[in-house]
């Protein structure tokens, strides 16, 4: 799963959203000095990245576009956050809009004194408002070209991600029904995982609804 995954999937604590986001950018360790929150942040990252590369679901999604290819799991953990933000209102009780500009509002406060990085990280994801249209192919696409640029020249010259966006609309009905199998039990996972009082959640608090099973 991406970013909105893992901000989504948190507890309501914004350095705990934040070490969750950011633990491949700080490879998975924190500087001294980082709350206990943003070091829980971090280990819930690392959960759900387990969780998902061992899924079932998940590998089908990536058999889908393909038999070989090393940026596949990228290209779905992308798609799958822009499954989540099109299928939003199915999650989550609070709406999208509202939840990404709260995050945004309490990212820029919260990581004032964060290492360079992170805060160079934070400033242009939200100057970006990159979140804001993961819902659309457009900003599929989008996402997709964002990371080509951070691509080393070495991985250029061999595939990109952006090349991979055919195959994904092509089979993108199938690997939303991959989804909505995945989802419920991601969400179950990182309940038992994180031990967490969800009563202030924005997680939906009825039964997670699943396209798949319609």
């Amino acid at each position: 799963m991406n970013w909105l995954a893992h901000i989504f999937l948190s507890d309501n604590h914004i350095e705990y959203q934040l070490g969750n986001l950011l633990a491949d950018l700080l490879k998975g360790k924190s500087w001294q000095g980082a709350s206990p929150r943003f070091d829980d942040g971090l280990a819930m990252h690392q959960a759900i990245d387990r969780f998902t590369d061992q899924h079932p679901f998940v590998k089908r999604s990536k058999q889908r576009i393909g038999p070989q290819g090393r940026l596949k799991a990228v290209v779905i953990d992308i798609t799958y956050d822009h499954l989540l933000a099109k299928n939003w209102q199915h999650y989550s009780d609070q709406p999208l809009v509202d939840f990404i500009n709260g995050f945004h509002t309490h990212a820029q406060l919260a990581c004032r004194h964060y290492p360079e990085p992170a805060r160079t990280f934070l400033c242009r994801l939200i100057r970006s408002g990159h979140l804001l249209h993961y819902h659309t192919l457009l900003g599929l696409e989008e996402a997709f070209r964002r990371l080509d640029l951070r691509l080393s020249d070495r991985v250029r010259r061999k595939e990109s991600t952006l090349a991979y966006l055919p195959l994904v609309r092509d089979q993108l009905t199938n690997i939303e029904k991959d989804f909505s199998h995945f989802m419920p039990d991601l969400i179950d996972h990182f309940k038992s995982f994180s031990g967490l009082s969800l009563d202030d959640h924005w997680l939906k608090k009825n039964s997670v609804f699943n396209p798949a099973l319609c």
